[in-house]
């Protein structure tokens, strides 16, 4: 499960059993920013571990699945890198654009070509591939 979904229907849920239920309430009881909660719902930013790490401890996930959504977030992140128009094909340089560790991009780089979402055809020329019904 992706953080945005998460977040999506636990709002959701909270939310039918108290419709009053505020976005800063949310963004509250999770320790973050009602803005940042407002980027991340949308999809508009990529969490990073800490984020990660103290939202899934207050909504009671366990170590693996906080560690799961981290490496989720960690691919999300490189992923959207690799589209940008000056992506160039170097973890070193996706880690500084993502701000996420060298060791969590190659994480991510590695199940991204497991998966066979990423291909690397050359040193120079990384594509990702369209999602099949097995990856997504």
């Amino acid at each position: 499960m992706s953080l945005h979904k998460l977040l999506s229907s636990t709002i959701a849920r909270r939310r039918t059993v108290n419709p009053a239920y505020s976005l800063r309430a949310f963004a509250q009881s999770l320790g973050v920013h009602h803005a940042t909660l407002t980027r991340l719902l949308a999809g508009r930013t990529v969490a990073k571990s800490a984020c990660v790490q103290r939202v899934g401890r207050r909504l009671g996930l366990s170590d693996t699945d906080i560690q799961q959504l981290g490496l989720a977030e960690a691919r999300r992140g490189v992923c959207r890198a690799i589209t940008r128009h000056d992506f160039r094909p170097d973890s070193r340089w996706l880690a500084a654009v993502t701000g996420l560790p060298l060791d969590a991009v190659n994480v991510a780089l590695q199940r991204l070509l497991v998966d066979r979402v990423l291909v690397m055809r050359s040193r120079g020329d990384w594509q990702l591939q369209p999602p099949t019904e097995s990856t997504r």
